[in-house]
């Protein structure tokens, strides 16, 4: 196995399972492929295999679990379990915490398995870790690690969300770690932002051997609900694009919803005036006028139960 691939590279693991005296064994085994950084930010989810199979256990019977507990739970399917080469030159969007996980690999009669899957296109140091029980309940666990890395390669800097008419700055860092100097064509490529400066959309930025630069962009936030950014850097032989790690921004906006309502009896014949106001910030695309007239006070009642 190689230790270290670019994003979205073929990446093959072999599990060698042998017993002390180097017999190989069968047995039944997981694979997780963790993001070495999130390890960093909290505890293990479980505890090492030896002392979970053969530690102190107390004294309890399970009869069952509640399906409760399964009821609305989310199925995860990792990112990297999919996708193409890494050879071309392509938008870094796929990003995952697990770059892979599979929960039933079974050894041969050599006591190995191999497990092929794609990486994320996550720049970061993964951790594979196995563990698993053979026919005889013998039990162990391994990890390495694996880097995915760039030697050019464009870092976005962005917020988590934006504000609708907010005038602010995007920004991206260019590393360079070719050997040699570059110069660099960055691009902004973005829907729901107006440039101060259109025609600075592309910039050309000189990054020395090792060093990295930044490159700024000026806009004002439109009124739409998401904005789209591919930020891209291009060296001739050397290039990067990428999303924000989490997509798309959201926009929102320094509004709150508002509910305003009147109402009266029509005890005569005849007619009737209501007068709505509306508020000095009404905007008359977002809201609504609904008119219910009820034959009784329990006939209004009805509406209400869809609410309950």
């Amino acid at each position: 196995m190689r230790e270290n691939l670019g994003p979205r590279e073929q990446v093959e693991i072999t599990i060698r399972v042998p017993d002390q005296s180097d017999k190989p064994l069968q047995g039944e085994f997981t694979l997780a492929v963790v993001d070495k950084a999130v390890l960093a930010l909290v505890d293990p989810n479980s505890p090492e295999i030896g002392e979970a199979f053969y530690g102190v256990q107390p004294i309890s019977v399970r009869m069952g679990i509640p399906i409760s507990l399964h009821a609305g739970r989310n199925v995860f399917v990792p990112g990297g379990m999919g996708g193409g080469g890494g050879d071309g030159f392509f938008v870094r969007s796929q990003f995952e915490d697990t770059g892979y996980w599979q929960a039933d690999v079974v050894t041969d009669e050599n006591g190995v398995a191999k497990i092929s899957f794609t990486v994320p296109d996550n720049l970061t140091t993964w951790q594979a870790e196995t563990r698993g029980v053979t026919k005889d309940t013998q039990v162990g666990q391994a990890s390495t690690e694996i880097v995915t890395s760039k030697d050019f390669l464009i870092r976005p800097v962005t917020p988590r969300f934006l504000v609708a008419g907010d005038h602010l700055a995007l920004a991206a860092i260019v590393h360079n770690n070719t050997g040699k100097n570059l110069t660099a064509d960055v691009t902004l490529q973005t829907t729901g932002i107006q440039l101060d400066i259109p025609d600075h959309q592309t910039q050309t930025v000189e990054v020395s051997d090792g060093g990295r630069t930044k490159v700024e962009w000026w806009g004002t936030v439109e009124d739409i609900k998401e904005v789209e950014l591919v930020f891209s850097a291009d060296a001739g032989e050397y290039q990067d694009a990428v999303n924000p790690y989490l997509g798309p921004l959201p926009v929102s906006r320094y509004t709150a919803p508002q509910t305003f309502g009147t109402s009266g009896v029509i005890e005569d014949p005849g007619q009737k005036m209501e007068i709505v106001t509306l508020p000095k910030t009404f905007e008359p695309g977002e809201g609504s006028l609904d008119i219910e007239l009820s034959t009784s006070l329990a006939a209004a009642l009805l509406k209400a139960l869809d609410v309950m």
